[in-house]
């Protein structure tokens, strides 16, 4: 009896567990759903917070407990949220532009300097403003920490220099031998001499004991808009008015060089952690980078119509950040020469940017009259792969999700390792141009369309070709494998699609109806189905079975580029040089909607798993999120420098590949426990701190770390 009254107490212990769980996945469906609405109504921070008290719980329950659809919605959720939400804080008590931001040595004060003729000093943990000092006469254009964070410098157009106590929020000294504003103030690191630069042309050198100026350098033949010292305090650089950028030699006073190449004004100069470096960005629109042994450019990075006001690197001197008159701040990862994020939520040109001690805040001044916060977590792309020294035109991910392949220019495809980002195999294709890629649904083989007419099969073991199927009379564009990985369809520049026998390797039919180069199939989930894009503006449907057209449908006014199933077959969705992405009704033949957004050609489509999504590919270098129900853009990545060509969602839902005209590919993140993670970065303090969040939210995030 008592063995039987211990099974019945497990059984019941478990049936309640189930019972347990089962309304757990219940309720975090339901706000899932919940902070969709949200995102919808643009409640983004509130969005963020209903995403994690739905994704959380589920941290807890068994993977194979968890409905799909559930995770992947919460997934989407969270990653719209972290990837939309504004700077975590917004200080917002002046009353005219923020011009110049700094961060005190301990990264607890922030200092900001206005239009408005005062400095707030902001206590960064609670976001409150705890002083106004307010004793210059015109707009503070400039502030500095001094290394050991008791004093700040700050300076004026009303042509002083004004040094506080931050003790007691008292101005000890004003310096005023410049003859107009004063545009910047930088400290030397050992805190003992303050350069000025001014409207006047000239830059004083400042003892700061004595309050005298000890040095003036008046080489430039107009204003120094921008000083800034060397780590090791023996060089100074100034950017001017006069298109120029000097260094100036400490000790002598004299310019030890003139780095010339910025077409207009040099209106922020920073210099690397390690010295090395300088960085400036222009009035021409333009930053630079310049090595300082050499004196040569050694990257110039281009904003179109767009002045540059400030530029930051981050203490680990990896990442430029710099401010432009388009209101946004983007972040430079220095290493692979790429703009890995654009922070958007001023309204606003933004004036002065900088970066907190340890790197993990950004502080954003704009003519908006905010400073902004942000957390450097961004929705930036996890890995990004090179390899390939030309165009990537095709990215697949295999059926188990492990593995990633591309196809180029470089007549090469290769084989990456997901999780890695290290190629496992690379398969040479001699002078053939690869423009598709597509494995087979059991994974052990894949199929490349080239341009020399022909299709290869690859033996994924061996690495090795197995077959070259030959037939159409120009370059294979698209291949696709059935769902049953018994036949192959190919589209053709010849203007045909051929269907393949993969037993023989014997062409079975031969699709005639288009009167331009096929550049897309792809089959329906039930196989009974081939879709074609065609640069005849038309996508046809065709019945495999029978090789009849049993529909064309109309639309696009430009060559439609790629075509694709969701995975329940009853929408087709299609990407056109028109610029447009049309979703289909397969029974009707009808477009149910018309998704605009892109700038340029959209050159490849692709559901999520859940079919909810739909990611597309351009060549206005973006890729965008769809919601498939609304028909909205979810979200936009940045990241490639050149035409996106090629988009595909892992079969887990949890990455989006993309392969681009810049010779890379790009994984980006969609995985629930990571952006819990990224989530809960972005509300930790705004939980613990705010006063409006309930004392059961308090909690939310304790143990979610990275």
């Amino acid at each position: 009896m008592a063995v039987f009254g211990l099974a019945g107490l497990t059984w019941q212990a478990e049936s309640q567990r189930r019972r347990a769980e089962k309304l757990q996945i219940g309720q975090s469906d339901s706000l899932s759903r919940y902070s969709e609405e949200l995102f919808n109504q643009d409640k983004i921070f509130d969005a963020l917070i209903a995403g994690l008290q739905a994704g959380i719980p589920l941290q807890q329950i068994s993977e194979k407990q968890v409905n799909f659809a559930t995770k992947v919605r919460v997934a989407n959720v969270l990653w719209q949220a972290v990837n939309k939400l504004k700077p975590y804080n917004s200080l917002e008590e002046h009353d005219s532009s923020v011009n110049s931001v700094s961060f005190s040595p301990d990264g607890k004060i922030l200092a900001s300097g206005s239009e408005d003729k005062t400095i707030k000093l902001w206590n960064l943990e609670t976001g409150e403003a705890i002083a106004t000092l307010d004793e210059h006469d015109s707009s503070v254009i400039s502030v500095s920490f001094s290394p050991d964070g008791k004093t700040l410098a700050s300076g004026s157009e009303d042509k002083t220099i004004k040094l506080w106590n931050l003790e007691t929020g008292e101005a000890i000294a004003t310096l005023d031998e410049h003859d107009s504003w004063v545009n910047s103030v930088s400290f030397s690191p050992d805190g003992k001499t303050l350069a000025s630069g001014s409207e006047d042309k000239t830059i004083k050198l400042w003892n700061l004991e004595t309050g005298e100026a000890i040095a003036t350098l008046d080489e430039h033949d107009s204003s120094v808009i921008s000083v800034s010292f060397s780590p090791d305090g023996k060089t100074l650089a100034s950017g001017s008015g006069d298109n120029t950028i000097k260094l100036w030699n400490l000790e002598t006073g004299k310019a030890i060089s003139t780095l010339t190449g910025h077409d207009s004004g040099v209106i922020s100069v920073s210099f690397s952690p390690d010295g090395k470096t300088l960085a400036s960005g222009s009035g021409d629109n333009t930053i630079k980078l310049w090595n300082l042994e050499t004196g040569e450019v050694i990257a110039t990075l281009t904003r179109y119509n767009l002045w540059v006001n400030s530029v930051s690197f981050s203490p680990d001197g990896k990442t430029l950040a710099f401010g432009s008159d388009d209101n946004t701040i983007k972040l430079w990862n220095l290493e692979t020469g790429e703009v890995i994020a654009t922070l958007i939520g001023h309204n606003s040109g933004v004036i002065s940017v900088n970066f907190s001690p340890d790197g993990k805040i950004l502080a954003s001044g704009s003519g908006d009259n905010t400073i902004k916060l942000w957390n450097r977590e961004t929705g930036e792309a996890i890995a990004t792969l090179t390899g390939h020294y030309f165009s990537v035109n095709s990215v697949s991910f295999s059926p188990d999700g492990k593995i990633l392949a591309s196809g180029s220019g470089d007549n090469t495809i290769k084989l990456w390792n997901r999780e890695t980002g290290e190629t496992i195999d690379t398969l040479t294709i001699y002078n053939l141009w690869v423009n598709s890629a597509s494995f087979s649904p059991d994974g052990k083989t894949l199929a490349s369309g080239n341009e020399d007419k022909t299709i290869k099969l690859w033996n994924l073991e061996t690495g090795e070709a197995i077959a070259t199927i030959t037939g159409h009379d120009s370059g294979v564009i698209s291949v696709s494998f059935s769902p049953d990985g018994k036949i192959l369809a190919s589209g053709s520049g010849d203007n045909t699609i051929k269907l393949w026998n993969l037993e023989t390797g014997k062409n079975i039919d031969t699709l005639y109806g288009h009167d331009s180069s096929v550049n897309s199939v792809s089959f329906s989930p039930d196989g009974k189905t081939l879709a074609s894009g065609s640069d005849d503006y038309t996508i046809k449907l065709w019945n495999i079975k029978t090789g009849e057209n049993i529909d064309t449908l109309y639309g696009h006014d430009s060559s439609v580029n790629s075509v694709s199933f969701s995975p329940d077959g009853k929408i087709l969705a299609s990407g056109s040089g028109d610029n447009t992405i049309k979703l289909w009704n397969i029974e009707t033949g009808e477009a149910i909607d018309s998704l605009t957004g892109h700038y340029s050609s959209v050159n490849s489509v692709s559901f999520s798993p859940d079919g909810k999504t739909l990611a597309s590919g351009s060549e206005d270098n973006t890729i965008k999120l769809w919601n498939i129900k609304t028909g909205k853009n979810i979200d936009t990545l940045y990241g490639h420098y050149s035409s996106v060509n090629s988009v595909s969602f892992s079969p887990d839902g949890k990455t989006l590949a993309s392969g681009s005209d810049d010779n890379k590919i790009k994984l980006w993140n969609l995985d629930l426990d990571n952006l819990l993670v990224r989530g809960c970065n972005w509300v930790r303090d705004y939980l613990k701190t705010n006063p409006n969040v309930s004392e059961s939210d308090r909690a939310l995030c304790d143990g979610i770390y990275n």
